[in-house]
């Protein structure tokens, strides 16, 4: 989308200004809570999908914001040794995990009726 302003310089000079916008295509995340999508006027939204952490897969994991590679794997060994999980911030048995970083996944992770 192409867009113009005439802009009053000064000594009076007036520019054109040309402005170039782009509609981003932004694709959703594959396997992850977020997905950004636009709608036709190019507006993104952000919506989030929450993981089930009892059936999270590590690649899945790392897609929650403060999990990287290594806290995945840890909570995927934790889950397979504990046999699950009662509640999310039995997160914080995992060597590496605060309850802050718990509480900061919140939005993104649930728990299954199982």
């Amino acid at each position: 989308m192409k867009r113009q302003w005439l802009l009053l310089a000064a000594g009076g000079l007036l520019l054109v200004v040309t402005v170039l916008t782009a509609t981003l295509d932004v694709p959703p995340l594959e396997s992850g809570p977020v997905t950004i999508t636009t709608n036709s006027s190019g507006t993104a939204t952000t919506q989030i999908q929450k993981l089930d952490l009892r059936t999270a897969t590590a690649a899945q994991l790392r897609t929650v914001p403060g999990i990287g590679e290594t806290l995945a794997a840890r909570i995927v060994e934790y889950r397979t040794a504990a046999g699950g999980f009662d509640n999310l911030y039995q997160l914080q048995n995992v060597d590496g995990i605060s309850r802050a970083m718990v509480e900061s996944w919140l939005p993104y992770l649930t728990l299954s009726d199982e």
